[in-house]
């Protein structure tokens, strides 16, 4: 299997599944390495409970790999994410980039970089069009 496949193991499993108890098979828990946002260290408990209250809010998940490169034990996925806002019935498109080092066929360290503005939108928590509006030096209230 290759870095990519448990990668996309990773995501069909967790996300597009909603098997959360897969991911102490997938994952390697080490104390000392951020798993999925950079400046957050999550064990594979709490990335559980991150991915039961995402799930809880979006449904019909599916991630479609635009391109990915591999280079030794990591790789870097760039993913077309689509799913549907369960309290609006709109749907959610954004894309992510993961970067993920597997080690002995387990992810070690994974970090996913998504459009949360988007996502945020979708759900009914910003406005349409927040990135421009912050952009154009608006105070979103």
């Amino acid at each position: 299997m290759t870095n990519l496949d448990v990668l996309k193991l990773w995501h069909t499993s967790v996300w597009q599944n909603g098997d959360v108890g897969a991911i102490a098979d997938i994952m390697r828990d080490d104390p000392n390495v951020p798993v999925l946002f950079p400046d957050l260290r999550l064990s594979p408990e709490d990335t559980e409970t991150f991915a039961e209250v995402f799930l809880s809010r979006v449904s019909n998940l599916r991630g479609d790999f635009v391109m990915s490169i591999e280079n030794g034990e990591w790789v870097a996925a760039l993913v077309e994410i689509h799913g549907t806002v369960v309290e609006t019935g709109k749907e959610m498109n954004v894309t992510s980039t993961m970067f993920a080092r597997v080690v002995d066929g387990k992810i070690t360290e994974i970090y996913s970089h998504f459009d949360q503005f988007k996502m945020f939108e979708a759900m009914g928590s910003l406005p349409d069009d927040a990135f421009a509006m912050c952009l154009m030096g608006e105070t979103l209230s």
